[in-house]
């Protein structure tokens, strides 16, 4: 009844207006769940009301997301398996330079098909929002620091270089690794040639700015509207022969958008682009160390 009550109290304020538009309520009837929508019109003055149950699509998506929590625990356990005997063969082939290339390159892409499911089972949840995160207080600048190591053995060609302060910060760490990834295999994946990644942590007045700039090829100006569109592709000589599935990135921004963060992009085509989220001050705590 509370609900209901707010609601016509809206109702109500809003049949003044010059244009009123409301928003689609939702209502937990016992075991029904109900949304309610009203639209005023101009002429002749009035309401359109739409009146849905929704419990069986409710019902579905809550299905679909039990069968997605289960499919990426099936996938990520033999997933982890390899990794981990890869890197057991890395370390017994250590001053094989073959062999430990090759298990490199093997190694690099379990874990690039491991980056590839995340995304795919999280682009497949249509309410991805904070109720989905897992969060936790942790050190950011160790977790940044573990990912340079990672970079620096599976692509030797670029150089990550860090400069970060040492923060805490309160979020879900497995969606900002997988937010990360994404960003700085981008970064790695459009500068072919090799060179720099850089990875910066700064505080400008109440934010926090995290980024991932790279030397690469860029993305043209066009094209930076919709880069986090869903399957979007720059379409560009430089960019045509570079594979990707176009979610990476919608990936970055509904993690960002669920912790309640900005990500922004801003690139000069044919000199790099730099990836920048934007926490505010509500989500991290500076540390002082002794």
């Amino acid at each position: 009844m509370t609900k209901v009550t707010l609601f016509w109290e809206e109702l109500l304020t809003n049949r003044t207006g010059c244009s009123p538009s409301m928003e689609a309520k939702t209502f937990e009837l016992g075991e029904f769940t109900m949304q309610l929508i009203f639209n005023f019109t101009h002429s002749p003055r009035g309401v359109f009301i739409m009146w849905r149950d929704i419990t069986d699509s409710i019902r579905f998506e809550e299905q679909k997301d039990a069968f997605l929590a289960e499919l990426s625990h099936e996938f990520r356990s033999p997933l982890t398996a390899i990794n981990g005997y890869i890197e057991l063969l890395m370390y017994q082939h250590s001053d094989n330079e073959k062999t430990h290339g090759m298990l490199t390159l093997v190694k690099r892409e379990a874990e690039r098909l491991e980056r590839l499911v995340d995304n795919f089972l999280d682009y497949q949840r249509v309410n991805y929002s904070e109720e989905l995160l897992t969060r936790s207080t942790f050190e950011l600048r160790p977790l940044l620091e573990d990912l340079v190591v990672h970079y620096k053995t599976t692509s030797p060609r670029h150089d990550i270089l860090l400069s970060a302060e040492n923060v805490s910060l309160e979020a879900d760490s497995e969606k900002l690794l997988q937010l990360l990834h994404n960003l700085i295999g981008n970064a790695i994946k459009y500068s072919p040639d090799g060179g720099n990644v850089y990875i910066d942590l700064v505080k400008e007045d109440e934010l926090l700015i995290l980024s991932v700039r790279d030397t690469g090829i860029g993305i043209p100006q066009e094209a930076i509207p919709y880069i986090f569109d869903e399957y979007y592709r720059v379409d560009s000589d430089a960019h045509r022969p570079i594979k990707g599935t176009g979610l990476g990135l919608r990936i970055c921004k509904r993690i960002a958008e669920a912790h309640g963060w900005g990500i922004h992009a801003e690139s000069v085509y044919g000199e790099g682009t730099v990836f920048s989220i934007y926490l505010p001050s509500s989500t991290y705590v500076p540390r002082v160390d002794a």
